[in-house]
């Protein structure tokens, strides 16, 4: 049915053109005349034609002129979520840790591989496992029009927080991280391009963004990004600590065939012994 309804929607105005032509013929060959009928049937048939022509040419740029369509699905707090860290201990005494790696969300034995391959060995290493809230923000791309000319291409996600003075927490811009886009096991690359680039497609399919962390006994919530697998216990790094209170949440997607589209959210964090939330910030437009 859709496929019919899109056929008489490209191509209806050429058919009507023709049924014209066409009746004015029969009624010709029975014997019906009009003065001057046929010239005139002829004319709107030839006028017909012609924006049935320039119709498609029309579609196409309006198709390829319209831009993706950027919305929030939902913003909400992934609670309990298992949390690894890889640790390493002297191998003569076994008791002090020597080197710490953030492991994130990924499955724990998945380390031994690569502690393998870096030290021989998994005999001085350990998994550390806690569980901690994640506020993740989920992203779609609705256009008018869903065609593949819609994708918003290697979209980066530049976030600022603010706490309720205005004063810039962090004191710099970072670059999140997208679900699905998290470093590997024990390595952290020095280009960060190939973690904070995401194709958001014209399809309704979210995308996610986590855009805070907290450890429910911790009276700080941090920042997420590359640097929080740089530094830190559990992707918690002193540079990304974002305090308790209100915090702001200024993000900006901006990428291929996408203008720089801006959203808002509050996020709230109690402090020691209490869960962050987060709420969204409708801007004006």
């Amino acid at each position: 049915m859709a496929r019919i309804r899109r056929f008489f929607s490209d191509y209806g105005i050429g058919l009507l053109g023709i049924l014209i032509l066409v009746a004015e013929l029969i009624l010709d060959l029975l014997g019906v005349h009009i003065e001057n009928g046929f010239s005139f049937s002829f004319g709107i048939f030839v006028v017909l034609l012609v924006i049935q022509a320039i119709k498609p040419q029309a579609e196409l740029n309006k198709l390829l002129n319209s831009r993706p369509h950027i919305v929030v699905k939902k913003a909400y707090p992934r609670r309990n979520v298992p949390t690894t860290d890889f640790v390493f201990y002297d191998h003569a005494g076994m008791a002090d840790v020597v080197d710490r790696y953030a492991g994130g969300t990924g499955i724990a034995m998945d380390y031994k591989p690569a502690v393998r391959q870096i030290y021989g060995d998994t005999d001085s290493s350990d998994v550390e496992i806690t569980e901690q809230t994640y506020v993740l923000v989920e992203f779609q791309n609705n256009p008018e029009r869903r065609a593949k000319v819609h994708d918003a291409v290697e979209v980066i996600a530049r976030i600022r927080y603010h706490n309720d003075k205005g004063d810039d927490i962090l004191g710099k811009e970072i670059k999140g991280l997208w679900a699905g886009r998290e470093p590997s096991r024990l390595t952290v690359p020095k280009e960060d391009y190939e973690f904070t680039q995401m194709t958001i497609p014209a399809n309704g399919d979210e995308r996610i963004l986590c855009i805070g962390i907290k450890q429910k006994d911790d009276e700080d919530c941090f920042a997420y990004s590359l640097e929080s697998y740089r530094g830190g216990k559990f992707l918690k790094n002193d540079d990304l600590k974002l305090g308790a209170g209100v915090i702001r949440v200024d993000i900006t997607l901006s990428g291929s065939n996408l203008d720089d589209v801006p959203f808002s959210f509050r996020l709230v964090n109690p402090g020691k012994g209490r869960d962050i939330t987060v709420t969204r910030i409708l801007l004006e437009s």
